[in-house]
C-alpha cells in the first residue's frame, strides 16, 4: 500500500518529489528486507507516462477530418455548374464555353458539354430533377442491368436513373468523343445532380 506524504528528494535544487513506499518492518538480515532503493518510487516517470497517454488521445478536431480547401473549392465549382443547368441553354457560364447541349424531351434530361481552358478539362454536366417526368423516374427503384458498360458484368443500377441515362447515352458518347478528339490533352469530368458525384474525373489530362 502507498503511504506517507510526498517527500523532497535529497537534492534541494531539483523539483523531483518521491513517494515513500511503506513496507513491513523486517530484520535487516532478512532476505526479504528491502534496501534503501526499494523504499521510493520515482514520481516524474509516472507523471511523464500519464501525460504521454493523455496526449495520445485525439481531440475532437483531430477526429473530424475534412477535405482540403482546394478540393472543397473544386466541389463548389462543379456544383455551381450543375445548378446552372436548371436555367437551360439561356444560361452562359463565364469562362466555360458550351461545346454542345444534351437533351431528350421524352425523359426530360438536359445537360451540357463545356470546355474549361483554365483547368484544361471537358466538363459534362447534367441537370437534376425539374419536372413530374423526372420525379416519376426517381420513384422507379427497380434495379436494372447496366448494359451500357460491358466491362461491369452483373452490375445493377437504379432503374429510373438508368432509363434516363440510356435515353441520352449514345448522344453523350458521341459528343464527348468529338470533344475529346478536338482537345486530346484535356481531362474529362462529369458532374450533375442525381446522376453523378459532382466533379467525377473520367479521363486525366495529358501534356
Amino acid at each position: 500500500m502507498w503511504g506517507g506524504p510526498l517527500l523532497p528528494s535529497a537534492s534541494r535544487t531539483s523539483a523531483v518529489y518521491l513517494f515513500r513506499l511503506s513496507l513491513p518492518i523486517l530484520p535487516p538480515q532478512s532476505p526479504l528486507a528491502p534496501d534503501a532503493t526499494m523504499r521510493v518510487f520515482p514520481l516524474v516517470p509516472l507523471l511523464t507516462a500519464a501525460a504521454a497517454a493523455v496526449a495520445a488521445v485525439p481531440t475532437a478536431a483531430e477526429k473530424t477530418k475534412g477535405v482540403s480547401e482546394a478540393l472543397f473549392a473544386r466541389f463548389v465549382h462543379f456544383l455551381t455548374i450543375s445548378q446552372a443547368c436548371y436555367a437551360g441553354d439561356a444560361c452562359n457560364l463565364r469562362g466555360l464555353p458550351r461545346v454542345a447541349s444534351i437533351l431528350n424531351t421524352t425523359t426530360d434530361i438536359h445537360g451540357w458539354v463545356l470546355r474549361d481552358d483554365a483547368t484544361r478539362e471537358i466538363v459534362v454536366a447534367f441537370r437534376g430533377t425539374s419536372s413530374d417526368v423526372n420525379s416519376r423516374a426517381n420513384a422507379n427503384y427497380t434495379l436494372g442491368d447496366v448494359e451500357t458498360l460491358p466491362q461491369c458484368a452483373g452490375c445493377k443500377a437504379h432503374g429510373g436513373y438508368y432509363v434516363n441515362w440510356v435515353s441520352v447515352f449514345e448522344q453523350v458518347k458521341g459528343l464527348v468523343k468529338d470533344a475529346a478528339a478536338k482537345w486530346p490533352t484535356y481531362g474529362i469530368v462529369v458532374t450533375g445532380h442525381r446522376y453523378v458525384v459532382p466533379g467525377t474525373r473520367v479521363r486525366s489530362q495529358s501534356r
